[in-house]
């Protein structure tokens, strides 16, 4: 049976509790500002656990020598196990804030080093950033910034005003009786082997935009001729207006990025994938684009002259305007692609007749497309597309849209045109209209 004392003891321990609560709640905040939150807290625990433990002893009473006894060893056991914890969160608290310090003074040193004169100090530098990037995953991605900005600043694309567009060079050579593919673009000096080396740390890191990179990679403006970006993954990467002519991007990842008004002369793009790419009036001239994936790439006013798209996958690849003279399509996937010219329809309709320099949209003049049992074409959008002379034989034009374009000199047969869903408006191969 239960004494008195017993009884008043259960309502005393509660109201001792909340009490207790009360006064742990404004210890904590008080410890937090001076000791931190993560010490604050597991002192709180600590605390807490002590109280607890003595409120425990305090209700309990035994009141036998052996109930006593075993109260007391518990007790101390628990008290035992508690210090070992203690102990051993302490050793690797401060392991943790000696490591946090000696990542800070090497990224700091690090910093010094790649403002050096010195190449070989800088290089030290940038290699130094790596490794700190790899062994922390907080570092990580301020690295990257660092040496994006480090890019951007030492290695600015911009081309001297009053300079002749190597472009314009050659249309004007071709306009003279020259041809387009003489006219050698003007030389650009290679960045040096500093940018070289962040090029080399860009390619070997493992994280990338959407997966470890909060934000897309900032190489916009930036001379990245010549380099080595082989297998690089640069999801999403800002690139515009970046020159990376002679560049080498083999099995590159640059789904999603944006390559608007890039030079892109002579690169090599072997199976890189260029998903949902924006390459809008990129100069592509020559690059090698053999097996790369260009799924609904944007492709708008590009120029692709001479280049290679031997294989390259690009359905729903939005074409419009893109210059693909002498480029060469081999096996290209191009289902669904547009080459419209925004408004041509309307325009002829209004108009009900062909002009007689014709609407033009993708220039295809001369462009190769044997082999494929050639090109898959099926529903290609070609609305007034200038494919005057373009080799289609064996092409699959299975519910193309030929609607006013010009097939002037065009190889193919009749078959390949009944393929087609449109030619209303259409310049046949032997000069003939279609109404």
């Amino acid at each position: 049976m239960t004494d008195d004392g017993s009884r008043q003891r259960k309502p005393n321990f509660r109201t001792a509790v909340e009490d207790l609560k009360a006064v742990t709640a404004v210890l904590a905040r008080e410890a937090q500002s001076v000791l931190g939150r993560r010490t604050a807290r597991f002192l709180g625990v600590l605390v807490l656990f002590a109280v607890v433990g003595g409120l425990l002893v305090w209700y309990i009473a035994p009141s036998s020598a052996a109930q006593k006894q075993a109260l007391v060893v518990t007790l101390a056991q628990i008290l035992a196990g508690t210090a070992l914890l203690s102990g051993l969160y302490f050793t690797w608290r401060t392991l943790q804030v000696n490591r946090e310090g000696q990542i800070t003074e090497r990224f700091t040193r690090a910093i010094d080093q790649l403002g050096s004169e010195k190449l070989e100090i800088g290089l030290g530098g940038i290699y130094s950033l790596e490794r700190i990037a790899r062994e922390s995953e907080e570092d990580h991605w301020p690295i990257m910034e660092v040496l994006a900005a480090y890019v951007r600043q030492h290695a600015h694309w911009r081309p001297e005003e009053g300079a002749e567009d190597p472009e314009e060079a050659a249309f004007e050579k071709e306009s003279e009786g020259g041809s387009r593919e003489q006219a050698e673009p003007t030389e650009v000096l290679a960045p040096g082997p500093d940018i070289q080396a962040i090029m080399s740390v860009l390619r070997r890191r493992t994280r990338s935009y959407g997966h470890g990179e909060p934000e897309r990679l900032d190489l916009r403006e930036t001379n990245l001729t010549k380099a080595d970006l082989t297998g690089a993954n640069l999801t999403g990467a800002d690139l515009t207006g970046a020159n990376l002519t002679g560049a080498d991007l083999r099995e590159a990842i640059l789904t999603g990025a944006d390559l608007r008004g890039a030079i892109l002369t002579e690169a090599d793009f072997r199976s890189a994938i260029l998903r949902e790419a924006n390459l809008r009036e990129a100069n592509i001239m020559r690059a090698n684009l053999t097996g790369a994936d260009l799924t609904a790439a944007i492709l708008r006013e590009a120029n692709l002259t001479g280049a290679d798209l031997t294989g390259a996958d690009l359905r729903e690849a939005n074409l419009t305007g893109a210059d693909l003279r002498g480029a060469i399509l081999r096996k290209a996937n191009l289902r669904a692609a547009s080459f419209t010219v925004a408004g041509i329809r309307e325009a002829i309709l209004r108009a009900m007749k062909l002009t007689e320099e014709g609407p033009r949209g993708a220039l295809l003049t001369e462009a190769d497309f044997r082999g494929l049992k050639a090109a898959n074409l099926t529903r290609a959008d070609f609305t007034g597309a200038d494919l005057t002379g373009a080799d289609l034989r064996e092409a699959d034009l299975t519910e193309a849209i030929l609607w006013a374009a010009n097939l002037t000199g065009a190889n193919l047969t009749k078959e390949q045109l009944q393929q087609a869903t449109s030619l209303d408006f259409a310049t046949m191969p032997d000069g003939s209209k279609r109404d």
